[in-house]
């Protein structure tokens, strides 16, 4: 009984310990996860990505007792907060963030999720919108372990506004990602 309780304890470390950096456990009220958009009977996770329609989703979700803000990602204290961690089977390490843009109206604006509610975020993965896109040549598949990663600065305009900062991060799993 104590060897499980070691093993127990001691296996979200030894989880964390290789990689990109785990979530940070101060501002555990925010809740990832990536949404496939298939399954296969063996419990594969697939992304299908063939066309500019198609999207996966990942869900921010509160965890805390109470109401969060979170920036919208249509100003740019959002639009950057979303992004990917993958690692290719050879042990390649890619951060895939969003590209720079212009902003032609640009400021503060966030949304409430209220405690045990949903964000749902669309994600294409679309090589004019997101920097390392790790899609595969069309017609093609490929293989990866992805996780991705809610970061918002803490900022005088999170501050002022009340707006939720910190790092969350999901779950890292593997995906087939088809084009």
């Amino acid at each position: 009984m104590k060897l499980l309780l070691v093993v127990v304890c001691l296996l979200p470390i030894c989880m964390a310990a290789g990689g990109f950096p785990t979530q940070d456990d101060s501002n555990a009220t925010l809740g990832v996860r990536i949404v496939p958009t298939s399954f296969t009977d063996k419990g594969t996770r697939n992304i299908t990505l063939i066309d500019s329609s198609q999207h996966f989703s990942v869900v921010l979700t509160n965890i805390g007792k109470d109401t969060i803000r979170l920036w919208r990602e249509s100003c740019s204290w959002g639009y950057f907060n979303l992004s990917f961690e993958v690692q290719y089977p050879g042990g390649k390490q890619v951060l895939v963030t969003r590209k720079q843009r212009v902003w032609e109206k640009n400021y503060p604006d966030w949304m409430i999720i209220p405690p045990g509610d949903h964000l749902v975020i669309e994600v294409t993965f679309d090589p004019n919108i997101w920097q390392n896109s790790p899609l595969p040549a069309p017609g093609q598949q490929q293989t990866v372990s992805l996780r991705a990663v809610y970061e918002s600065a803490d900022s005088k305009e999170a501050k002022a506004n009340k707006v939720w900062s910190g790092r969350a991060v999901s779950p890292a799993n593997t995906y087939t990602l088809f084009r």
